[in-house]
């Protein structure tokens, strides 16, 4: 938005952008050249502005007022997975659990799902450079999240996370090696020797957006 200040004989001077256009002033007087592009984002942060879009357009012009009123009605009889009943509106709920279903793969949802939580894991144990393994004595299917590489003196689990795959574990199933998703998530080659990595593992039912309580897991190359 562009400043626009005006004299008895009109516009007298701009300051700010217009469209393509940057309007400013220095001491040979006004001028305007092209505004700056907005620099594009990753390909994953394109794909998943593009998923939120998408899932908010399905809650604004396909869903109806009814609908639109369960999901409400669901969000104020449940809690979350940590069993705190936050003020949180049914289009939290409906967005959080469909955005859920996409990332693994599922089929997304109009009405608001019947309240089971997946099962949690037993235990993550780090194996070779940044990998690990989860172990469960129950079948159940899990998102796995990391971090970039991080400094050898960094301890907290507070961190940013990325998405890295869904999984299914259980007894019987043979362990899903999560390197290759990492490396092709950040800079394409194996973590620096002494740095360390965060996983977060969660729980979560690709038929209901669902999810229980996570694990985290601090592996060292």
């Amino acid at each position: 938005m562009a400043d626009v200040l005006l004299s008895g004989i009109g516009v007298s001077a701009l300051s700010g952008s217009i469209g393509s256009t940057t309007f400013s002033f220095n001491a040979f007087g006004q001028y305007a050249k092209a505004r700056p592009g907005t620099p594009a984002g990753s390909a994953y942060l394109t794909a998943w502005q593009a998923l939120v879009s998408g899932v908010t357009g399905v809650w604004e012009t396909v869903l109806t007022d009814s609908q639109r009123m369960e999901w409400y009605r669901f969000e104020l009889t449940h809690p979350d997975e940590l069993a705190f009943r936050h003020k949180i509106t049914g289009f939290y709920t409906f967005m959080s659990c469909n955005l859920n279903i996409a990332i693994a793969g599922g089929i997304g949802i109009t009405a608001p799902p019947i309240y089971n939580l997946p099962p949690c894991f037993d235990s993550l144990k780090q194996i070779a450079q940044i990998d690990m393994e989860i172990h469960s004595s129950v079948s159940t299917k899990v998102a796995v999240y990391a971090t970039k590489e991080l400094p050898p003196g960094r301890m907290s689990v507070n961190q940013i996370y990325f998405f890295l795959q869904y999984v299914l574990v259980g007894p019987g199933v043979t362990p899903v090696s999560n390197m290759p998703a990492w490396i092709a998530r950040t800079a394409g080659a194996p973590p620096t020797p002494g740095k360390k990595v965060f996983f977060k593992v969660q729980p979560l039912d690709d038929r209901t957006g669902l999810r229980n309580v996570p694990k985290y897991l601090m592996c060292t190359a």
